[in-house]
């Protein structure tokens, strides 16, 4: 079953940049916060299709468990009320404003904030197909990360 779920790439690809992006100097580096708002940001971005596969789930809870956490929230309880934020933001526009506005100011340098789109630009991509809600958030988050 594992291997079949690992087949879809996108959850493994998440986790694999998590644990890269906070690894080694970066752990110590990136606030909690940072963190946060990086779970935040890619499960935003993967559910951004509106669909997020069980199996997915089921990974990204097994995967991200094995991330350097140091909240009082459990991480798996974090990813859950991070995906009712993605939804209520995909819905509203005004909620999508302020969730990414709080999102970058989680993200404190510019240098985190490039990262972060890196990452999202590379799960979006990772099916070979850029949907054009995919591509609309990406351009959104290059808008207000300030990026070029």
């Amino acid at each position: 079953m594992r291997a079949q779920i690992h087949a879809k790439g996108i959850p493994r690809m998440i986790a694999d940049a998590l644990r890269q992006f906070f690894s080694g100097s970066s752990a110590e580096e990136a606030a909690q916060q940072q963190r946060e708002a990086l779970v935040d940001l890619l499960l935003w971005m993967m559910y951004v299709d509106k669909r997020l596969d069980l199996s997915e789930r089921e990974l990204i809870d097994a995967e991200m468990d094995q991330l350097p956490w140091t909240a009082v929230m459990p991480l798996d309880q974090y990813i859950r009320t991070s995906l009712v934020r993605a939804r209520a933001a995909i819905s509203e526009e005004y909620m999508a404003r302020k969730y990414l506005g709080e999102i970058k100011d989680r993200l404190a340098t510019p240098e985190m904030r490039q990262e972060a789109f890196t990452l999202c630009k590379r799960l979006a991509e990772v099916d070979g197909d850029l949907a054009e809600d995919e591509s609309d958030f990406l351009q959104t988050l290059r808008l207000v990360f300030g990026l070029r």
